[in-house]
């Protein structure tokens, strides 16, 4: 967790429980997993907070930084960014990693988008995580959208000093239905959204839960970290 504000003592959020978002990519895009901490976290009582954890392919990495006009190779040095060896991103070497967070805080329910992830799914299903499908239409991505956005435009995301994150949300784009319903459009942005992507994938499986329905229309702070 070298990405996150060095203030924050991972070791207090043991076993609070969170709930995970997941977005994964084999080549062109980053893997993305977020972490939703509850309000009962003892770091930020009455707050929600999100950290999160990013993968790439290690080989080409400089020129994917160029086309994307972003430093992946200083994400990596700093820890923000974990790069596999090879050509394709290291699917073992994610799921191992979030066994690791499982076993360290407690994944309640982890929402993904089935596109290649059913081989992990399987295996952290074996291993006592909860996985839910989260469907990429606009009815289901639609309220968790929505309620980011939200958060978003009132100021309740603080932004702890994850850059990844930060450029993700900054470079997302929703797309509207006929009823207004929105979802993140990956086409249109044309950069990197996987964390916004994982983050709304979270929200989706926290807001399914009637009291965490509750607490989100109470309008407290998310806080990034």
């Amino acid at each position: 967790w070298a990405a996150c504000r060095r203030d924050i003592l991972w070791k207090e959020l043991a076993g609070v429980g969170c709930y995970a978002g997941l977005d994964l990519a084999k080549v062109h895009d980053l893997s993305a997993l977020s972490l939703l901490f509850e309000p009962s976290n003892p770091i930020f009582p009455g707050k929600w907070l999100l950290a999160c954890r990013f993968w790439c392919p290690a080989e080409d990495i400089e020129n994917r930084g160029r086309a994307d006009g972003v430093d992946y190779k200083s994400w990596r040095e700093r820890g923000l960014l974990t790069a596999t060896p090879g050509a394709t991103t290291d699917f073992d070497q994610i799921e191992r990693e979030v066994f690791q967070i499982h076993q360290a805080f407690n994944i309640k329910r982890l929402g993904y988008d089935r596109f290649l992830a059913q081989q992990l799914i399987q295996h952290w299903e074996a291993g006592g995580i909860e996985c839910v499908d989260v469907p990429q239409t606009i009815g289901v991505m639609g309220p968790p959208t929505a309620e980011l956005q939200r958060m978003v435009k009132a100021g309740e995301l603080y932004h702890g000093g994850h850059e990844i994150m930060g450029w993700n949300i900054g470079n997302t784009i929703v797309s509207p239905d006929a009823n207004q319903n929105i979802r993140p459009n990956k086409a249109k942005s044309g950069k990197k959204i996987d964390g916004a992507i994982a983050t709304i994938n979270g929200l989706a499986v926290a807001m399914t839960d009637e009291h965490k329905q509750s607490a989100y229309e109470s309008g407290r702070e998310v806080l990034i970290v």
